[in-house]
């Protein structure tokens, strides 16, 4: 809910907002090169979040798929999308 908060007053402000959903499948997540550990808890939350569509919002202006990308493509690929998405 805090999207719909957020999205009203900066429009309120005339600041346009973009909101972004990340994407990727559990097994990138979760793959130990990416330098992060997950307890067990924390492995059934990603699986649940996904299973629950945390990756696809409907308030999502941009869905985008950073699945097996490393960290310097996502943000090139992120920024260019990001430019397509708000060039006037």
């Amino acid at each position: 809910m805090n999207w719909i908060y957020f999205r009203k007053k900066f429009n309120e402000n005339n600041i346009r907002t973009v909101f972004v959903s990340l994407k990727a499948s559990y097994e990138t997540i979760t793959d130990t090169r990416r330098g992060r550990h997950f307890d067990v808890g924390e492995h059934d939350r990603i699986q649940d979040m996904i299973a629950e569509g945390y990756d696809a919002r409907a308030f999502s202006d941009i869905v985008f798929d950073n699945n097996g990308f490393d960290f310097g493509t996502a943000l090139s690929r992120l920024d260019a999308e990001l430019r397509r998405f708000i060039a006037p």
